[in-house]
């Protein structure tokens, strides 16, 4: 039998694996070391891998939403349709998120205060800016997919520009 041709970009599961990787890596050499061992070189530079994920994740939502996105504006799917589906999609992300803030709440409820419960997590701000792409999409969609894509792209540069220059009134 012939191999079939996957539809599927191997450079983003490996970006993904990296992530995972990396993620793992931090959260559990943290756990598990001894507390002598956290004032070494290899410590640090091991927790510094740790900033990449997050990142990671938001970037690599963002390529797999505009690559869906256009591929269901070529197959001519109607535009509310493509914001019920890509912004579940997106809560579905938001609520594993809070599914697991209170996983972690219930495992120690005895040691872990309440407030622990509004901490925010990778996946909170994934659901939500799936949630916002769905929107973007959504607003800058036309009839024509060549027009489609670059009021997207300038929607897009838009987006990231506003919110570059936001400053939050508690973080300064």
């Amino acid at each position: 039998m012939l191999p079939t041709k996957s539809s599927r970009l191997s450079y983003i599961d490996w970006m993904r694996g990296l992530a995972c990787l990396l993620m793992f890596q931090t959260h559990c050499y943290d756990s598990w070391l001894r507390p002598d061992l956290r004032d070494t070189a290899l410590y640090h530079w091991s927790q510094l891998g740790g900033t990449l994920p997050a990142p990671l994740f938001i970037f690599l939502a963002g390529i797999s939403t505009a690559l869906v996105t256009e591929r269901l504006r070529e197959k001519g799917i109607a535009r509310k349709t493509i914001l019920r589906q890509t912004a579940l999609r997106g809560a579905e992300i938001f609520a594993l998120g809070i599914l697991f803030r209170l996983q972690e709440y219930a495992l120690g409820y005895k040691w872990v205060p309440w407030t622990d419960m509004l901490r925010v997590d990778v996946l909170n701000i994934l659901g939500l800016s799936m949630i916002l792409m769905a929107l973007l999409c959504w607003l800058t969609s036309a009839e024509q997919i060549a027009a489609a894509r670059a009021r997207s792209i300038a929607g897009a540069l838009f987006a990231a520009e506003t919110s570059a220059g936001f400053r939050s009134p508690i973080l300064g």
